[in-house]
């Protein structure tokens, strides 16, 4: 159902220079333990989400591991999804885009199945 509500109108994502992009300084987390394995990913799947960023100000509000992982990278483009938000509202965003994933739970059961058919496979997560 379409709304008034320009989030809801914004392209998925455009091919932006890195240099377009900034972190959010204040960002309360820690990636950098997960930056070479995204950069793995990266580099084996592709981008299976974009960099959500401020269009006011270039500030990455959700994806901040795949900004550094495209550094590592030394990629010149990578697809940003921009938003137009309030300064508060990115970071209420940013927060949320992260503290959400951490109420989901594991099915034990399914993912041993899963993780046992990519085995047989002869297929890694990376």
């Amino acid at each position: 159902m379409a709304t008034d509500n320009p989030i809801d109108h914004a392209p998925a994502a455009v091919w932006e220079p890195l240099t377009a992009l900034k972190p959010w300084a204040a960002n309360p987390r820690d990636n950098t333990k997960a930056v070479a394995e995204v950069a793995k990913s990266i580099r084996r799947f592709g981008w299976g989400a974009p960099i959500v960023a401020n269009k006011r100000d270039g500030e990455i509000i959700a994806g901040h591991t795949r900004y550094a992982a495209a550094e590592r990278l030394k990629l010149d483009q990578v697809p940003v999804r921009w938003l137009d938000l309030d300064p508060a509202d990115a970071h209420a965003l940013a927060l949320a885009d992260n503290k959400v994933g951490e109420v989901a739970t594991w099915d034990d059961a399914t993912l041993r199945q899963v993780l046992a058919e990519l085995k047989a496979a002869d297929e890694s997560l990376l």
